[in-house]
């Protein structure tokens, strides 16, 4: 059945000119004078689309059986499901009077940076069909695990989409990916550099808290907290550890990082902890190098659990 309501954005268009009028100038009867203006040449290119939820993210690991960078108008949760290798329990139910889904997957070529983040945009393009645009941003610093270590991978990515139902099956959506890196030369001030231990595994920890962050500023303080450490001694005059463990319901993928001054001088540390999806509990673990930081420093610790 075709939309009955063929530029459902006028409407949204008319009423931010009500709030304007009424808001700002108080003109009586304004709506009933804007709903007579023509809207025609309204650029709703420029609109996105909202979308209705997120209820999907996090089941990234789940999409299957699509051919990339192609996208996919599902209409009903049978149909949903034919791309779901998942339990069909697991997903939340979707008002397909209501909303439709899109499904898009891909990948990055290979590459030795990973994936940090996934963002959309979808527009309606003027007169006939859709534009959807997938941003993709590489960080040139993941935490990848031993045992996933390549030199490159050709990172798979998927999303699925929850947007109301403006979009017929037979719709055309024109796509585009655009996918950039951190640049590791040309990083904002407030991001200090930091370098990644790798290949301890979480026997080598002895630290008493998951999801704590230790700073560490002398060779016995690491030996206690890590008495399997390899190699060398870091200058401790010069630079500081920072060391943090945790754990998680399925596969550790992998770790991006990012340690921050802000300006009242104190840091921020965010970590990033993609899941596999996976069903097997799993730990993961932080070991950075830094410049010199002092046990008095205020090191804000952020950690966000996502599925890959």
């Amino acid at each position: 059945m075709k939309n009955r309501n063929k530029n459902p954005f006028k409407k949204v268009a008319v009423a931010i000119l009500c709030g304007i009028v009424f808001g700002l100038f108080l003109v009586p009867n304004g709506c009933d004078k804007l709903r007579n203006l023509n809207l025609d040449g309204l650029d709703i290119s420029k609109i996105p689309i909202p979308l209705t939820d997120r209820s999907l993210d996090g089941f990234e690991h789940y999409w299957y059986n699509m051919k990339a960078d192609s996208v996919y108008i599902i209409n009903s949760q049978p149909e949903l499901l034919t791309y779901f290798c998942g339990y069909p329990h697991l997903l939340p139910t979707i008002d397909f009077n209501q909303n439709t889904v899109l499904l898009v997957q891909g990948y990055t070529g290979y590459t030795k940076y990973a994936i940090t983040s996934i963002t959309e945009d979808l527009r309606q393009v003027p007169k006939n069909g859709y534009k959807l645009n997938i941003e993709i941003m590489l960080d040139y610093d993941a935490i990848v695990p031993t045992f996933h270590f390549r030199d490159s991978i050709n990172w798979r990515w998927a999303k699925a989409i929850i947007v109301p139902k403006t979009i017929q099956s037979n719709e055309t959506i024109n796509y585009s990916l655009n996918i950039s890196q951190l640049d590791e030369n040309n990083l904002p001030e407030s991001i200090i550099q930091t370098k990644n231990i790798l290949g301890l595994g979480y026997a080598s920890y002895n630290i008493p808290k998951k999801n704590t962050l230790y700073i560490i500023n002398d060779v016995s303080s690491l030996l206690a907290y890590i008495p399997g450490w390899l190699g060398s001694y870091p200058d401790f005059s010069q630079y500081s550890i920072l060391a943090a463990i945790g754990s998680i319901p399925t596969e550790l993928w992998y770790i991006t990082k990012k340690l921050e001054q802000l300006p009242d001088s104190n840091y921020r540390l965010t970590i990033n902890v993609f899941e596999s999806g996976a069903a097997r509990p799993d730990w993961w673990y932080v070991v950075l190098i830094t410049k010199k930081l002092n046990q008095g420093d205020d090191v804000k610790f952020i950690i966000n659990n996502k599925y890959f």
